[in-house]
């Protein structure tokens, strides 16, 4: 029987990490070492609300999510930073000869602390993980039914070594089901409308293990907000693969 666990906490920390890949000062606009922080695009007043949402799909799994980002001192200044997350989805496997269904919320109320130093921009976060699971039909060898409280830390980092080129990566983890995630991209700034790169990725707990390498356009600002898309090819340590694909957009207010 493969553990359903595995499946539902990779959902979570995945989500998680595609939140935190458009947070904080990330623009389409070159970085500058400028001290103060340049002018942000709302004005003389700094930007301190990000409200966030998106999907993240392949063919045996999908999650949604949304939140927001509160920095008191600005998004684009050095300080406390405040993340408020909602993700949820489903997901399937095979558990002898049935086909299992499985679905997840998650809530997660984390602190942390923003820094900026010229290019270089870091965030650090970690607070309480509130998960619920159920499967379809009841699986009783799923140790995550129910409800769970534990704690989900994260840090994300970014980077402009040179005007047009960017490095990043995200971590998360989580003690609800010992799940993790990490993603690193690159990217060139493109007609200074979008970062375009590579991307890899990988998340799992134990027993499980998701592997995904593809393409990103991150930060292309369109109609009322920016936008990331993602897509590329997925393996997993259940010999599955395919194909996944990522959209996600926010806000700054």
């Amino acid at each position: 029987m493969c553990g359903v666990g595995p499946r539902s906490a990779l959902c979570i920390a995945a989500a998680l990490m595609v939140c935190d890949v458009t947070e904080g000062t990330v623009s389409a606009e070159p970085a500058t070492p400028a001290e103060p922080p340049p002018a942000l695009s709302g004005g003389a007043h700094p930007e301190r609300f990000l409200f966030f949402a998106g999907t993240d799909l392949w063919r045996n799994a999908g999650t949604l999510y949304g939140g927001m980002l509160w920095s008191p001192n600005g998004l684009a200044r050095d300080g406390l930073t405040f993340k408020l997350l909602y993700a949820g989805g489903v997901y399937r496997y095979r558990a002898g000869p049935f086909t299992i269904l499985g679905a997840h919320d998650t809530v997660a109320l984390l602190p942390g602390f923003h820094v900026s130093r010229g290019r270089f921009f870091a965030t650090i976060y970690g607070g309480p993980d509130l998960q619920y699971h159920r499967t379809f039909p009841t699986d009783p060898g799923n140790h995550l039914n129910g409800g769970h409280l534990g704690l989900r830390v994260g840090a994300d980092l970014w980077w402009e070594p040179y005007e047009r080129w960017m490095a990043m990566a995200s971590l998360a983890a989580s003690t609800v089901g010992a799940s993790y995630g990490l993603r690193l991209a690159a990217g060139w700034r493109v007609r200074d409308r979008f970062w375009l790169g590579p991307e890899i990725e990988t998340a799992g707990d134990r027993s499980y293990r998701q592997w995904r390498v593809g393409a990103h356009i991150t930060a292309l600002r369109f109609w009322f907000g920016e936008w990331t898309l993602a897509a590329g090819y997925v393996r997993d340590s259940d010999h599955r693969d395919g194909v996944y694909g990522r959209l996600g957009f926010l806000i700054r207010r």
